[in-house]
């Protein structure tokens, strides 16, 4: 694997070199961030404070891209490396778009080769999508994103914001990017609607809710709608509703989930007030388990000229748990974050200071896989410098 690894990019490189008798445009890309970070943590109510300092740096992907033209045609092609998760990943991905008439095609179709730290391979990863539009109506076929999650929540470089469930859900509807089709449609110049329907075999509901009922082989199924509108606010709100179900009659059982998001943002001259609003509620048919969650978000964003924003947002997450009836956790979170951003010539710099609290009556409470016991608490204050070339 490692030479076919090589074999692609001494391809990629001869790429490079015939791509001005092709009309190819080329470029290389990467980032490149630093950070200066101070925390204090207490794991607990009875725990001692925890603080700590150090200054951190961190590699973007490097990406080799590559596009052409022609009339109604384009097409792209990319080469991504990045290491994350103890491991490197490597993503081909290429996308074409075509117009014949009134209609036109997108595509794109994504691999994933990822090594880890010990030298052995990653499971793959692919991604496909078709859409098709005249405008008006869009249709889209494939892997992609079920529907906009709606929210509006917006944060600074320190870590203040809490999130749902975990810290890729920001807080509104919970929804992924499973295999499903999607219907959007142009309603005004002010108002656009989305149905999406999902259907597959072992896979999560709206793609982030795993089947919690013991079913080891079943069918998964669901159906959202997102409306955005401009109402002199942004407003968008999405619903989504799926569960699974058994494929034969050896098992029993099934799990449902709903979802919904509202998200409000306006503009006011220099400042944008924001509000977020997000839930999910999940339960087992068999054992009788159900989660529930609430979140919230509200801030404001404002320029302050010359390129320099500030933020300010609050955030706030309930969870609950329950056996057969019996409450067996019960907890909630509160962030706060303070952040500005400016430019120093070419180079980007934040700074900001983040608080997380956890109040848990019962069970614990977790937004990044990690369970945060009552009186969990931490501070953050940040520094950030990111560079793109």
């Amino acid at each position: 694997m490692k030479y076919i690894a090589k074999m692609m990019l001494a391809a990629l490189a001869s790429v490079a070199l015939a791509v001005p008798a092709y009309a190819w445009d080329f470029k290389a890309s990467g980032s490149l961030s630093s950070t200066f970070n101070q925390t204090t943590t207490k794991a607990s109510a009875d725990a001692d404070a925890i603080s700590s300092m150090d200054v951190g740096s961190e590699g973007g992907a490097i990406t080799l891209s590559s596009s052409n033209s022609d009339g109604d045609k384009s097409s792209s092609f990319s080469y991504s490396v990045n290491y994350a998760d103890a491991g490197l990943d490597q993503t081909l991905s290429v996308s074409g778009k075509a117009k014949v008439g009134k209609w036109t095609a997108t595509g794109n179709v994504d691999y994933n080769i990822g090594w880890q730290a010990d030298e052995t391979i990653q499971g793959g990863e692919d991604a496909e999508e078709i859409s098709v539009t005249d405008g008006t109506m869009t249709i889209s076929l494939g892997d992609g994103s079920f529907l906009s999650s709606a929210s509006t929540v917006t944060g600074g470089v320190a870590g203040g914001n809490v999130a749902m469930a975990d810290d890729d859900a920001a807080i509104g509807a919970y929804v992924g990017a499973p295999q499903r089709l999607s219907i959007g449609y142009k309603i005004s110049d002010t108002m656009t609607g989305t149905f999406a329907y999902q259907t597959d075999s072992d896979a999560k509901i709206f793609d982030e809710v795993a089947e919690a009922d013991g079913l080891t082989s079943y069918q998964t199924s669901a159906f959202g709608i997102n409306v955005n509108a401009d109402v002199g606010a942004n407003v968008g709100f999405t619903f989504a509703s799926g569960s699974t179900a058994p494929k034969s009659s050896a098992q029993t059982g099934g799990t449902s989930a709903s979802t919904m998001g509202l998200g409000v943002k306006l503009a006011m001259g220099d400042m944008t007030p924001f509000f977020s609003y997000g839930t999910i509620s999940v339960s087992t048919s068999e054992s009788k388990a159900a989660y529930s969650e609430t979140g919230m978000g509200l801030g404001l964003t404002m320029g302050l000229g010359g390129g320099d924003s500030f933020v300010f947002s609050y955030t706030t997450d309930a969870q609950k748990t329950e056996v057969d009836g019996t409450e067996t956790g019960n907890a909630s979170a509160t962030g706060l974050e303070l952040g500005y951003n400016t430019k120093v010539g070419p180079v980007s710099l934040g700074a900001g200071y983040g608080s997380k609290s956890v109040a848990a009556d019962t069970g614990t409470w977790g937004d990044d896989g990690t369970a945060r016991a009552d009186g969990y608490n931490v501070t953050d204050i940040e520094v950030k410098m990111a560079f793109s070339f």
